[in-house]
C-alpha cells in the first residue's frame, strides 16, 4: 500500500514538472498555439486591409496618369 502511494506521489510530481516545463516552452516560443493562431488571423486581416488600400491607391494613380497623358497628348504642339 505504501509503495502505491509513493508511486502515485512521484507520478504527480513528474506530471506537475512536465506542465511547468510545457508552460515555460510556450512562453519562450511566443505563447500558446491559440494565441499564435489569433495573432496570425489579425495579421492576415491587416494584410487584407492594406492590400485593399493598395488596390484603391494604385487604380487612382493609374487613372490620374492616364488623364494627365491624355491632356498632354491633346495639348502637344507637335500634332498641330
Amino acid at each position: 500500500m505504501e509503495d502505491s502511494a509513493t508511486t502515485a506521489a512521484l507520478v504527480g510530481v513528474v506530471m506537475g514538472l512536465l506542465e511547468i516545463l510545457k508552460k515555460g516552452f510556450q512562453k519562450t516560443q511566443g505563447g500558446s498555439m491559440e494565441f499564435r493562431l489569433a495573432s496570425m488571423e489579425k495579421q492576415m486581416e491587416t494584410m487584407g486591409e492594406k492590400m485593399s488600400d493598395f488596390h484603391k491607391m494604385f487604380y487612382d494613380f493609374r487613372e490620374q496618369t492616364l488623364i494627365k497623358w491624355a491632356k498632354e497628348e491633346r495639348d502637344d504642339p507637335r500634332d498641330a
